[in-house]
């Protein structure tokens, strides 16, 4: 059986237009790591939880859509996320707290449904290579992710939120051609 592994952080949400919103540039501003990076810490040092729960959830229709298609399909998935910045304080435990009352208020139904059959963290984004086997897909929005993810032996797709259509014709065939 196939796993697709969906970051959540700018898959499944919109970081990029929350942070742009606090930072109070253009959406497509936060595509530099160095800024983006920035308000993240900016972010969840002034309130590590509440960080997380500001999130606005990203194309949920759609997601959804995606998963019902995937379980069809019998292809397993699980969010993979990174809890980020471990030097910072608790803030591993904290953003594990956080994500799950996330994913709890937007994809219940998707995990009482089974739908989305495990909640995966990594400290560090590079962690998530670990997950990478032959049969794995990642899909994520951060290119070292998804590069990483292939050196180790698994398949990614990087998202893109402004690609979305052109992300769903690849995420489909990839699949396809994984079965």
């Amino acid at each position: 059986m196939s796993t697709v592994y969906l970051d959540l952080d700018g898959v499944l949400t919109d970081l990029n237009g929350m942070l742009a919103k606090k930072a109070g540039v253009p959406r497509e501003e936060m595509g530099d790591a160095t800024l983006r990076t920035f308000w993240i810490n900016k972010s969840t040092s002034e309130d590590q939880v509440a960080h997380w729960r500001d999130i606005p959830p990203n194309r949920v229709p759609e997601f959804r859509a995606i998963m019902s298609w995937l379980q069809l399909h019998r292809v397993n998935v699980e969010i993979l996320t990174s809890y980020g910045i471990a030097t910072m304080g608790d803030c591993g435990a904290l953003a594990h707290a956080g994500k799950v009352k996330w994913l709890m208020e937007h994809y219940l139904t998707e995990f009482q449904d089974k739908m989305i059959s495990r909640f995966n963290g990594a400290q560090e984004c590079w962690q998530k290579q670990f997950y990478a086997m032959p049969g794995a897909l990642l899909v994520d929005d951060q290119p070292e992710n998804c590069e990483g993810f292939r050196a180790a032996g698994g398949r990614a797709i990087l998202y893109d939120l402004t690609r979305h259509d052109d992300f769903v014709i690849e995420f489909e065939r990839t699949i396809l051609e994984m079965s």
